[in-house]
């Protein structure tokens, strides 16, 4: 239906739709495209037909996509609902890098587990920055703020938060 292909691969789109609009009157619902914005029901039912999709369904929190403590590393899915709700965008203090690395907020060895609430996606610079200390995340609200060490009193990792 014209959309692009590469050796007949079609193009993936990760589209966000909200699961109640759906279930209210599919024939209405929008969605919002990534990278792009808003899209309406005809380009949205299109897109549903002419695409391989990644369907990130919002309804309240993700529970279903906590995984506790028996993955260590985030799993795709947790990767896909992050970068979606940081609008691929890090979480660094004042960064606009794109999400590479989920970190843990409570590092995993100091017993944080793999749950969305515990995730945060972060650019490779700003992730390095953590760890070293410049950083720190609120384990509550995964705002961000910068501390006062220097880079010689960041030696020693601390738990962020």
């Amino acid at each position: 239906s014209g959309l692009p292909q590469d050796r007949g691969v079609r193009p993936h789109v990760d589209l966000t739709v909200d699961l109640a609009q759906i279930a209210d009157d599919a024939s209405t619902a929008t969605g919002e495209l990534a990278g792009f914005g808003t899209i309406g029901p005809a380009q949205l039912q299109q897109m549903l037909c002419d695409a391989d999709l990644t369907p990130i369904l919002t309804a309240g929190r993700h529970t279903v996509l906590d995984v506790g403590r028996t993955h260590r590393l985030a799993t795709p899915a947790q990767r896909k609902a992050i970068v979606n709700q940081q609008g691929g965008t890090c979480a660094g203090p004042g960064c606009r890098g794109p999400v590479v690395h989920v970190h843990h907020v409570q590092y995993w060895s100091e017993g944080g587990a793999s749950d969305l609430h515990n995730l945060i996606g972060l650019c490779p610079r700003c992730h390095a920055a953590v760890h070293q200390g410049f950083f720190a995340i609120d384990p509550h609200t995964h705002q961000t703020h910068r501390t006062l060490r220097t880079r010689h009193a960041s030696s020693r990792r601390t738990r962020a938060g």
